[in-house]
């Protein structure tokens, strides 16, 4: 049974207005009664014994006789909880016994055992070195023959304007002009071309880059 806490003042009030006053001593409040007199009617959980506020401290009961439950709402959110782990754990573990009990007894084995296998490969095998057979070791050319063909290339294209402009000419051209180049290295090896200002043997090694780029992608050069 609910009950409030009223002073004697309140339960005089009451009395006034009421015929029966062996009731008003064991009934709850009305609602306008606590409006009226400003107290919260009080209830004592049937689950954990606390007395605590109705109105805040149960939840509403569409069956209850005055709208509200006889446990508390702490108790209930509780007794959810609980139902819901059960009915989690239930669901996660299987059936003991049953027709297939020795195969997936076996399977669970298995699987602890390659989880194991796993375990033991990724910490002791080293990963796989990059396969590189067969390709060629940059590292092995000398850098420098790379700034003496840009060196060339500058020179040009301010020359020319045209940065893709040794397309056009035939192989053969850059071959006679490596040869040329050649000539003079042999005459004097650190020798400068007077038109460029750049030595012969850069000379020479950008007529080899030309020649050996285009005999590799299949141009023949010259505009027709």
């Amino acid at each position: 049974m609910a009950y409030v806490e009223m002073t004697a003042d309140m339960k005089a009030d009451i009395l006034a207005q009421k015929n029966n006053p062996s009731e008003l001593i064991t009934r709850p409040l009305t609602d306008e009664e606590r409006v009226q007199y400003g107290v919260a009617e009080m209830r004592t959980c049937k689950k954990c014994g606390e007395t605590k506020p109705l109105e805040t401290g149960f939840s509403r009961h569409a069956n209850a006789k005055d709208g509200y439950g006889k446990v508390c709402s702490e108790c209930r959110s509780k007794q959810a909880v609980a139902a819901k782990q059960a009915s989690n754990a239930k669901r996660k573990t299987p059936k003991e016994g049953g027709p297939c009990a020795d195969e997936v007894a076996t399977l669970r084995a298995e699987n602890a055992a390659l989880k194991q296998r796993i375990t033991e490969l990724t910490t002791t095998c080293p990963p796989k070195a990059k396969d590189i057979t067969g390709k060629p070791r940059l590292s092995l050319v000398p850098m420098q023959i790379i700034y003496d063909i840009a060196e060339v290339r500058e020179y040009g294209n301010l020359k020319y304007g045209d940065p893709e402009n040794w397309r056009t000419v035939p192989v053969q051209e850059y071959v006679e002009a490596a040869g040329r180049h050649m000539l003079r290295i042999l005459n004097n090896p650190t020798g400068i071309d007077p038109e460029s200002g750049i030595p012969h043997y850069k000379h020479v090694e950008c007529n080899m880059a030309f020649i050996s780029a285009m005999l590799e992608e299949g141009l023949e050069g010259g505009n027709g």
